[in-house]
């Protein structure tokens, strides 16, 4: 949402809030395969196919090693000792948006205390993630502003039905760390520092989206019953998800309109065919660019690696097909 935004973290919330109300982790694949499913597969063009395939084998490989990699680290356990006997989903006793704005201002100055305390324990620097350069050294932390009635209720409408009880975002943070080892540290200061869960850690490292990004999601209960929300970011995966931030769009857009097309009618032969090729390398070309960026992170954050820009126009010159939308 805009407020969301306004953080500079959010965007990539349809890319994989499984378990929050986004797509399944196998979602983008289900609707390829349905959508060429309603008829007989149209004639692909052989060079695209060529660069999808390519792509998606060394998305694959990469990927394989960013698992290993990942279980290496032990960021497949991060918070695993703190879900026992939590919620599925986050819920407050709150029922009317009165109600939880009236412990808004309580909650966010507890939440930037907090945030100050772990940031200090850390060594980190508060910055504003939706303008910072995610490509220089160092930990960073930024608490966003309290979410506005409009935003909220927007929300809380669209998503739960309009349940109020079920925001899990009224005050919301970011930390960004440059390496696995930065962030199990980060998450120990966090402990330290009493943050309570309010529901089961939503761990995108071990289970990433259908586009590979990968970050960590925990929503926290203040001490006034407000339910916030902070993510764990590795910061070579931000640089990566600006620099892909056209693949993304361009995805989520042949999405909508696959899922549409299943719903509504059948679709013509190549039309398709052809969107769920190009969704297909979409993907795949956003899980080189997170699996490469992941590579960077579990190196310690210091292994000579394009920038996220840098190899988006690399790949741009490599596969040109990958870049122009389908006719």
């Amino acid at each position: 949402d805009a407020a969301g935004r306004e953080h500079g973290v959010h965007w990539h919330e349809m890319q994989g809030r499984q378990g929050k109300g986004g797509q399944d982790p196998g979602q983008s694949r289900e609707l390829t395969s349905s959508s060429q499913g309603q008829a007989q597969p149209a004639k692909v063009d052989e060079a695209a196919s060529t660069v999808g395939a390519n792509s998606g084998v060394e998305a694959d490989r990469i990927e394989a090693e960013v698992n290993a990699g990942i279980k290496a680290a032990g960021m497949d356990q991060f918070f695993a000792d703190a879900g026992a006997g939590l919620p599925e989903k986050a819920v407050s006793s709150f029922k009317t948006w009165d109600e939880i704005s009236a412990k808004a201002e309580e909650a966010q100055t507890a939440f930037t205390k907090l945030m100050e305390g772990v940031g200090k324990a850390i060594d980190g620097q508060s910055v504003r993630f939706d303008t910072y350069d995610y490509t220089q050294p160092g930990i960073i932390y930024g608490v966003g502003p309290v979410k506005t009635q409009e935003s909220a209720a927007r929300k809380v409408n669209s998503k739960y039905g309009g349940d109020w009880s079920r925001l899990s975002d009224l005050v919301r943070g970011s930390i960004g760390f440059d390496s696995a080892e930065e962030m199990r540290n980060g998450i120990e200061q966090l402990k330290k520092a009493g943050l309570k869960l309010a529901s089961v850690p939503e761990n995108k490292f071990a289970h990433p989206t259908p586009a590979g990004y990968r970050d960590m999601n925990l929503n926290f209960i203040m001490p006034n019953g407000v339910v916030g929300e902070l993510q764990l970011h590795l910061k070579p995966v931000l640089d990566a998800k600006n620099a892909g931030h056209k693949l993304y769009e361009e995805s989520r857009v042949l999405e909508q309109e696959l899922r549409n097309q299943v719903q509504d009618a059948p679709p013509a032969y190549g039309d398709s065919n052809n969107k769920a090729e190009r969704l297909t390398q979409l993907l795949n070309e956003q899980r080189l660019l997170y699996g490469r960026a992941m590579q960077k992170a579990l190196a310690g954050g210091k292994k000579a690696s394009q920038t996220g820009a840098q190899l988006v126009k690399s790949l741009r010159g490599k596969v040109p097909l990958l870049f122009r939308r389908a006719a």
